[in-house]
């Protein structure tokens, strides 16, 4: 492989600010799991579905497919040697991603 490209500074920055972008993203959202599902406050039904309702849920696959493109990156530079592709998209995961959520969400409202 001697034509591997060879992650470079420059390379892990643009890697660090992307998972901080995304990370930025969650943060928007985890309120609501944290509330909802993870510490289960003590909500009215009528509260809860409020909350589900004023959720930002295209988020949850924007942050899905941000985190399947930075394994992707890291999978092509370890495995092939390619440069950092942060356009990379990866639509079967996405799609099974989105049916499973918009599954969830009809049984929860």
């Amino acid at each position: 492989m001697k034509d591997a490209y060879e992650l470079n500074e420059n390379d892990f920055s643009g890697i660090e600010n992307y998972a901080n972008e995304t990370q930025e993203l969650w943060d928007k959202i985890s309120k609501t799991r944290n509330k909802i599902f993870a510490h289960q406050d003590i909500l009215t039904d009528k509260k809860r579905l409020e909350i589900l309702k004023n959720t930002e849920y295209s988020k949850i696959g924007v942050i899905i497919q941000r985190l399947l493109t930075l394994e992707n990156i890291y999978f092509q530079a370890f495995h092939n040697g390619n440069k950092p592709d942060f356009t990379y998209k990866d639509s079967r995961v996405e799609k099974q991603a989105k049916e499973e959520i918009f599954s969830l969400l009809t049984q929860l409202i």
